[in-house]
């Protein structure tokens, strides 16, 4: 089974706390039993650069996971729905309510049946 992870930070990222290590800890428990595929930013929290070696707007591997560490200039509606329809999935894991880039774009392009369920 694909999980495709939505969350505002993700490793090497450290600074957004509780969030990011429940969604590290849940890859490494689950990781060989699912296939995590990860989407978040290409920063820490409060930083302004992205993180040093890693591969923006494309797919890293990370321990047991693949990670779309995501730049500023592709954060639109439309380059979600890109991303969207060009991942497999099986299932989407929204990790916060509140964050306008990965659960309230998702969750807009659901509404609109522009993804699928």
């Amino acid at each position: 089974m694909q999980i495709l992870t939505l969350a505002d930070f993700y490793l090497p990222g450290y600074k957004a706390g509780g969030a990011l290590r429940t969604i590290a800890n849940m890859v490494d428990h689950l990781g060989n039993e699912f296939q995590f595929k990860i989407v978040a930013l290409d920063r820490d929290f409060d930083d302004t650069r992205p993180y040093p070696g890693i591969r923006l707007d494309c797919w890293n591997r990370a321990g047991k996971a693949d990670v779309f560490y995501m730049s500023p200039k592709r954060r639109s509606l439309s380059d979600f729905k890109k991303l969207f329809y060009s991942t497999g999935y099986d299932v989407i894991y929204l990790n916060s309510f509140f964050s306008p880039h990965f659960t309230i774009k998702p969750l807009l392009l659901r509404r609109l049946r522009l993804i699928k369920k």
